[in-house]
């Protein structure tokens, strides 16, 4: 039994509108709880929920819950954040594989989202949603309900930033994430077939395809606590992107429970990365290569997320021959504190490598300056000289600190000779050496952006007559793809301390 106190009238209020549209939609079906009225009487009482409160309509007995507009008082009760949560998610949980546009489906949409507009409008509501999650269960609810957000073709574009935002941070805290990101029955052979100081990449297979595991490698206790937020937030973020020239995110593979060494598992790329592949395929057309890598760029700045570690290494050759990015693990929301972290990596804190960073990402007077689209697009210059060239920029300096001193101090990679360059490229380095100069501009506000150079008649009428045939994730949302590759796994919140 509950006590309420009553309210006003809501028959000309906006929430009795809310109220009449979601009985309408629920026919015969609204939930009904039985519950003491200010102590005077028994009632009907039906809940919905919007914008972070709970509301309840007051129903004669006699009506029960056929409700058809006889709707006569209201009451109304905000409850905790935890609370509409926990409702929002028990009674209007959405099926990802529900794509319909139905007012009933828009209205269950809006209701979920309201909550979490309401859970987190202040920031002490806010850390009271992320103390709320130190409960598992509650945690793993949150979570669900934000991926099932962000899955649903109805959410809204503007709202999407704000749900990835929450969704980071409560994983961060938690060590918890999405179960709809967890694979099993993925094999790896014995042997890495490379390996970093970081991590490790083993060939594998997963439902008859080869299969690309890059496993975590920890050594200290406290590279794991750090190790595990970073796991989390990338594989987040990459498992909300879907394009053709970013590397598809298969999911995440736990190689062993006991060590707890966690693994990304995305499609196996047997033509290794951009700079090996023109080198075994000079002939290949160096413009549809950057045009490839220009739309991933713009695609990634488009959803606000900079990837911060452009290098040929990162970027793959696919079976039909065309780029994408990869190793997101320096990417970043922009302007976003909520997931702002320290790179793992031994180059710049700021994030990147550095014969492809930016000077300001360099300068060690330029401390609180981080990667952003501009950065990005200095990088762009660099992955530019390698598929031109098959060389890395500065590649005649055998030291990273002389690099570091000749970008501090305004020099460029060296322009190559006619001679060094593949007579397939030597008109294309030609035509786009002055891009590439615009891109190392010293001041980030006079580099072009991805857009803007995917619009020249050079890439765009490359791209025109482009034969190649298409990879086969081409065309799916992130939601689609994650929903082929899906198979249920129980988890756990993966504490350090364990």
């Amino acid at each position: 039994m509950f006590d309420f106190e009553p309210s006003h009238e809501l028959e000309n209020s906006h929430q009795y509108r809310l109220l009449v549209e979601f009985l309408e939609g629920r026919g015969t079906t609204c939930h009904t709880i039985t519950a003491q009225w200010t102590g005077r009487q028994t009632a009907t009482v039906l809940f919905f929920a919007s914008s972070g409160k709970l509301y309840g309509a007051v129903l004669p007995l006699t009506i029960g819950a056929h409700p058809d507009g006889l709707v006569k008082e209201g009451i109304e009760k905000q409850v905790s954040a935890e609370a509409a949560v926990r409702e929002g998610h028990r009674r209007l949980q959405i099926s990802t594989h529900d794509q319909g546009s139905s007012d009933d489906v828009r209205l269950k949409v809006e209701q979920l989202r309201g909550i979490f507009r309401e859970a987190t409008a202040t920031e002490d509501r806010y850390k009271k949603l992320l103390k709320d999650c130190a409960d598992p269960q509650y945690a793993q609810i949150v979570l669900d309900s934000l991926q099932t957000l962000l899955d649903h073709p109805l959410t809204e574009k503007e709202d999407k930033r704000g749900l990835l935002q929450t969704l980071i941070r409560i994983s961060k805290k938690t060590s918890m994430y999405p179960p709809c990101l967890a694979l099993k029955d993925v094999t790896r052979k014995l042997y890495p077939v490379a390996a970093g100081h970081f991590s490790e990449v083993y060939q594998g297979s997963f439902r008859g395809n080869a299969v690309a595991i890059k496993v975590l490698k920890l050594y200290q206790h406290s590279d794991i606590a750090k190790a595990l937020k970073i796991f989390h937030r990338e594989s987040i973020i990459w498992g909300q992107l879907a394009h053709e020239n970013l590397l598809p995110f298969y999911g995440i593979f736990h190689l062993d429970w006991d060590d707890k060494r966690l693994c990304f598992v995305s499609p196996w790329m047997g033509n290794g990365n951009i700079r090996a592949y023109i080198n075994e395929n000079p002939d290949s057309d160096a413009l549809l290569l950057l045009g490839d890598i220009l739309s991933g760029i713009q695609y990634l700045h488009s959803e606000g997320i900079v990837h911060a570690d452009l290098k040929g290494d990162n970027i793959l050759a696919t079976a039909s021959g065309r780029a994408c990015l990869a190793d997101f693990g320096l990417s970043k929301l922009i302007d976003s504190e909520a997931v702002s972290w320290t790179s793992m990596h031994t180059t710049a804190q700021q994030g990147g490598t550095l014969r492809w960073q930016a000077p300001e990402l360099i300068d060690p007077d330029s401390e609180h300056v981080s990667a952003n689209k501009q950065s990005d697009m200095f990088s762009f210059g660099g992955v530019c000289y390698e598929v031109l060239t098959g060389k890395v920029p500065f590649y005649e300096c055998s030291r990273d600190a002389k690099v570091s001193l000749k970008v501090m101090s305004g020099q460029l990679p060296s322009k190559p000779l006619r001679d060094e360059t593949h007579p397939s490229r030597v008109h294309v380095l030609e035509a786009l050496w002055e891009i590439m100069v615009q891109c190392w501009a010293r001041d980030p506000q006079d580099r072009p952006d991805a857009e803007r150079l995917l619009k020249m008649d050079l890439v765009s009428d490359a791209s025109a007559n482009d034969t190649r045939p298409h990879d086969s994730w081409r065309g799916l949302t992130a939601s689609q793809f994650r929903s082929a590759m899906y198979t249920p796994e129980p988890q756990r919140p993966l504490s350090p301390t364990e």
